[in-house]
């Protein structure tokens, strides 16, 4: 018992008091600490991935940004004057935001 804790060090000669049996806490430690350094040094230096991902490019966001307007603008449109005139113009900028916020998505997700 005490070379077992003179190998294993203060800490853990009382987990091992603890626990009790010297020989099963030491190969218990041993595997972890092997595994600790094994884990530290097998790690290999690899280069960054490179992805080609187009999705975070800003002239997406922007034109969404502006899709949306277009159909908020035709959206309050509709509630100026109850015409066929204004009516008409809401329906074509309701229309013409969807179409670009449906083009800009899909060629996000492709």
């Amino acid at each position: 018992m005490a070379l077992c804790r003179y190998a294993m060090g203060e800490i853990r000669r009382n987990y091992m008091y603890v626990y009790g049996g010297c020989s099963i806490t030491k190969n218990y430690l041993y595997i972890w600490s092997q595994i600790v350094t094994d884990m530290a040094t097998i790690v290999e230096k690899r280069q960054p991935r490179k992805t080609e991902n187009n999705a975070n490019q800003t002239h997406y966001y922007t034109t969404l940004a502006l899709a949306v307007a277009i159909g908020l603008a035709g959206t309050f449109v509709r509630f100026i004057q109850d015409s066929f005139l204004m009516s008409a113009i809401s329906n074509i900028l309701l229309a013409l935001g969807w179409l670009i916020v449906f083009r800009v998505v899909f060629r996000i997700i492709k």
